[in-house]
């Protein structure tokens, strides 16, 4: 697993996961647009986003999500809604995660 400074790894089974991210909670427009601009990954089945408790929630497709191009499509993403967050840690998960 990964570890992540302002982010908690609450749950990773095949085809889905859930992350608590600090920086979520109350921010409603930033859950909508991280929302919206995920759901357009290719790979992506489905993500629900709750600015309440600051949870994430996607399912994916496991072979198609760790493709390169949906691999750096959501590091992108993620970079672009945090900026102020490191995710090498994830990356190197993910990117670890298509070898399975």
């Amino acid at each position: 697993m990964f570890q992540l400074e302002g982010v908690k790894l609450k749950w990773a089974l095949p085809g889905r996961i859930t992350l608590r991210i600090d920086d979520l909670i109350g921010q409603q427009g930033l859950a909508e647009s991280l929302e919206s601009d995920v759901a357009e990954i290719d790979g992506v089945k489905q993500i629900k986003v709750d600015s309440d408790s600051g949870t994430v929630t996607l399912r994916y497709d496991r072979k198609r999500i760790w493709e390169p191009a949906s691999v750096n499509a959501l590091l992108a993403t993620l970079k672009r809604h945090f900026p102020e967050r490191d995710f090498r840690g994830f990356e190197d998960w993910a990117l670890g995660g298509r070898k399975q």
